[in-house]
């Protein structure tokens, strides 16, 4: 199954989710979710999965609608702006782990425990 996503972008160029609809076209039911997950674990090498998870993080905070409460069916950065926060676009690439009080204080805590 990986050979045939990975040929069928390699051969389409398409991002995931009409390469989700080129391959149901030709009997292969994946959805984009799992597109990306196969680019992932293809990735060659560090650069090209930061390159393919930077570009994942960037299209969640900055360019994915999101419907939730008080979202406005806005992205979270534009509703970030909107409520007067006025950061460079560069701060939509950021890890949320970096972001989020709760992750941070669990990765430290993991980390502790390792030494």
């Amino acid at each position: 199954m990986d050979d045939q996503v990975l040929e069928a972008w390699k051969k389409t160029h398409y991002r995931r989710h009409r390469l989700a609809l080129y391959l149901r076209r030709h009997g292969l039911s994946l959805s984009p979710h799992t597109i990306r997950h196969i680019h992932l674990l293809h990735a060659k090498d560090t650069n090209r999965f930061l390159s393919l998870a930077l570009h994942r993080v960037d299209f969640y905070n900055a360019n994915r609608l999101h419907f939730g409460k008080g979202m406005t069916e806005e992205p979270p950065f534009q509703v970030l702006h909107n409520l007067g926060h006025n950061w460079p676009t560069t701060v939509a690439i950021v890890p949320t782990i970096m972001l989020d009080e709760i992750s941070a204080d669990l990765l430290l805590a993991c980390h502790k425990r390792r030494r």
